[in-house]
């Protein structure tokens, strides 16, 4: 009970301070209101709406406030980047995908096509040389083994085929003797039991002027 007195008489004294602002503000505009009265009553008026400053620990708070504030929202803006991040790279990914698909389908062919020229060009050499080693024409079938020699280095038939034509022209005409001997020695070092090689060089050695 004496509770709602006291919210009554609370409410009685605020509505007769602002019959008393109101009639105060309506001095305002007469004419014989004087400066001072104004001046007296801007100060009450001021008085009366003069806001209660914070405590330290009610700033440290509200500062406080701010910051988690702030550290929510750039969480929110990190996951808002990176989501959109995501689907930029998902669509760049469907965009682009099939075309880096087909550079690469590309390139594979160009490269076997490549692969395919080249051992075309050397099953050229190889037989166009076999054909001018049965003429006994040594020199041109040199020129062409060394061409699929210049093909594939690692090939035993391309050069042993030179190494032959090689040893044939030194035994027919005097010349490639040595490069004969150094082509022979070169392939048995790599192959010491190949029995063809073996006999090729005692060929060699056999020749006049040949060293022992």
């Amino acid at each position: 009970m004496l509770g709602g007195f006291g919210s009554i008489q609370s409410m009685i004294t605020s509505l007769r301070n602002n019959r008393n602002l109101l009639r105060n503000r309506k001095k305002l505009f007469q004419k014989d209101f004087s400066f001072a009265e104004a001046k007296a009553l801007y100060q009450e008026k001021k008085r009366i709406l003069q806001f209660k400053e914070s405590t330290p620990a009610q700033l440290a708070t509200i500062r406080e406030e701010i910051r988690k504030e702030r550290r929510r929202n750039t969480f929110v803006y990190f996951i808002a980047a990176f989501f959109a991040a995501v689907v930029v790279g998902f669509i760049g990914y469907k965009v682009f995908s099939p075309a880096i698909v087909s550079i690469k389908q590309n390139h594979l062919a160009e490269r076997k096509q490549e692969a395919m020229e080249k051992e075309r060009k050397f099953l050229f050499y190889v037989t166009d040389g076999d054909t001018w080693f049965e003429k006994g024409r040594w020199h041109n079938a040199i020129y062409q083994y060394r061409l699929a020699v210049n093909l594939y280095p690692a090939d035993f038939n391309a050069r042993y085929r030179l190494a032959q034509a090689l040893v044939q022209h030194c035994v027919h005409s005097g010349e490639d003797c040595r490069n004969a001997r150094i082509t022979i020695k070169q392939l048995i070092k790599e192959y010491p039991e190949n029995k063809a090689l073996l006999q090729t060089e005692a060929t060699l050695r056999e020749l006049p002027g040949a060293p022992h």
